[in-house]
């Protein structure tokens, strides 16, 4: 196992039963985040069990944070001849992280596959967890391809990388993204979920940032540090970028008792979807926060899948997140606005909610029209999913 943020109990405990027979190894992160030698972290906690209950702590757990994390959040199954499954993605294994992030988890049943991540294993803990010597490695410096008979076309990367690597990779992203400019049918996508596109270096934050202004490309994009909002505007074909951390909403009941993330993040993906049903549907998804910063300081794994599937699949849920969360930026506080900080609660009568809201359902067909003028994202819209 990989871990970076670990205290899910269930989770723990299974590492924390089948330790004493020595079926376990854990390579766990170390940085400020999750080890204090004065007030010890979960993770500390976790690590001081697992080391007293293992056959033999010294060749089961190791921790260390390459230069800045280890960011990889990964189970690899292996038998007496081998690797034989995956388990990756954007998911920590911690509370947060299964049950109140948007997240992603894939699991790969091929052998090939199981057995790169198993290399990638075997290496970070040659390596004591240490960037200097795992940027050296080979592995840090392939994009791996896998195309077997069930298994998605795959490319993976595997971090930190060299700076030129690290660059080659994430230019990779930003030229298959604007690839979708050309397309002559007029249906070119980019829907992406990432969990900050405010900071961090490297040319992908901006890319998707810009993304709604390009007109020809239909773009719908949500983050928790989106750098800017760009709701919907009525005759306008600029794209939609949403925040998931809306403040100060104001909803009817009984919608006014979903409760807030807080500190944490509600958007924890990091994954962008490029003309998920044209000629060329391809996801970038992983662990990577699509980052200079991380690709060359983090252990992380940055997977593109070119498939139809797998791309709707994370369409949908792009689709999913954007739609609810445009829907709560709409009544939220935005910078600034001390009118639209709504301390007083909510008329307990949906009637009256609606009424102060000035939310009310239409008589007529009006609300078709969008949906059919040339100039509208919403046409785009419906010649893009119908």
């Amino acid at each position: 196992m990989f871990a970076y943020d670990f205290n899910e109990p269930d989770i723990a405990a299974a590492l924390l039963k089948l330790a004493p027979s020595g079926r376990v190894r854990v390579i766990l992160d170390n940085a400020a985040l999750h080890h204090d030698t004065a007030k010890p972290k979960l993770e500390d906690q976790f690590a001081t069990q697992f080391g007293a209950a293992a056959k033999d702590a010294a060749t089961q757990i190791q921790r260390g944070k390459f230069g800045r994390y280890a960011h990889d959040k990964v189970f690899v199954v292996r038998t007496k001849t081998g690797a034989i499954r995956v388990l990756t993605g954007s998911t920590n294994f911690s509370v947060t992280g299964m049950y109140v992030n948007s997240n992603h988890v894939l699991v790969y049943s091929d052998k090939a596959v199981a057995g790169k991540y198993a290399e990638l294993f075997d290496e970070a803990w040659k390596d004591k967890v240490r960037a200097k010597a795992f940027v050296a490695s080979a592995i840090a410096t392939q994009s791996v391809h896998f195309a077997a008979a069930k298994t998605p076309d795959t490319e993976i990367t595997f971090a930190p990388h060299a700076q030129q690597f690290a660059e080659q990779t994430l230019n990779a992203l930003v030229t298959r993204v604007q690839l979708e400019g050309t397309r002559t049918d007029g249906k070119g996508s980019v829907l992406f979920a990432c969990m900050d596109l405010s900071s961090g270096s490297g040319p992908v934050y901006p890319a998707l940032r810009a993304l709604h202004a390009q007109q020809n490309i239909f773009s719908y994009g949500i983050s928790d540090n989106p750098g800017g909002i760009y709701l919907y505007s009525p005759r306008s074909k600029r794209g939609v970028l949403v925040t998931g951390k809306p403040t100060a909403t104001k909803l009817p009941p009984p919608f006014n008792q979903v409760p807030g993330v807080g500190i944490g993040h509600q958007v924890h993906h990091k994954f962008v979807v490029c003309g998920f049903n044209g000629s060329d549907p391809t996801v970038y998804c992983g662990s990577s926060n699509l980052a200079l910063g991380g690709e060359t300081a983090n252990g992380d794994n940055l997977l593109c899948i070119r498939d139809g599937d797998v791309a709707t699949v994370f369409a949908i849920e792009a689709l999913t997140l954007v739609d609810h969360f445009d829907f709560l930026d709409r009544y939220a506080a935005q910078s600034g606005d001390k009118a639209a900080v709504h301390s007083a609660a909510p008329p307990s009568s949906k009637k009256d909610a609606a009424d102060e809201a000035g939310w009310f359902l239409g008589v007529t067909d009006r609300w078709v029209d969008a949906y059919y003028d040339a100039d509208d994202v919403h046409s785009v819209d419906r010649a893009l999913f119908a």
